[in-house]
């Protein structure tokens, strides 16, 4: 890795990690901390981008910060608002975590044992990829609705509370 590339790196494991401080310690410190490293990730970034990538990415900040500044926005919501997707960032980063327990148990190697026994052409490689994506998928859907019955359940939303219940079984 090239030196911006480790600078890049080095400034996204800092954004998961101190997002991940913020979302267990919920303070203005923390939300500064990963605000400024995600600014900072963006302009590390933009050197290296080249053609519609960096045009974009320069006319929407420009265009950005007129439509905010000609609001009456002020300077610290600016820069809040880098921040505001360091939760899928962070999100992103930390999915790659959940492989570990699949290869310190051996697990993709059963994996890759199986698919040589038993796949034999593209078809049955295709049936069986799919077949196990949509099943995590259904158990991923499953675990998914607490948390949306959680999110969803706010003083806000009361009035629709048995809308709520009903949509959730």
């Amino acid at each position: 890795m090239t030196r911006p590339e480790t600078i890049r790196a080095l400034i996204t494991v800092l954004i998961a990690f101190s997002y991940l401080l913020y979302v267990f310690v919920p303070t203005d410190f923390f939300v500064n901390t990963y605000t400024l490293f995600c600014l900072l990730l963006i302009f590390f970034s933009l050197p290296s981008l080249r053609g519609v990538p960096a045009i974009t990415i320069v006319v929407l900040l420009i265009v950005g910060t007129y439509i905010h500044i000609s609001q009456g926005g002020d300077f610290y919501t600016w820069f809040l608002m880098f921040g505001e997707n360091a939760s899928v960032l962070t999100l992103f980063i930390t999915v790659p975590i959940l492989s570990i327990p699949i290869r310190v148990g051996n697990y993709l190697a059963a994996l890759d044992d199986f698919y040589k026994r038993r796949i034999k052409n593209d078809n049955q490689f295709y049936f069986i990829s799919s077949s196990t994506s949509f099943l995590f998928g259904v158990l991923l859907n499953l675990g998914a609705i607490p948390l949306l019955y959680q999110m969803l359940n706010t003083d806000q939303n009361r009035a629709l509370a048995d809308k709520l219940r009903k949509a959730l079984l």
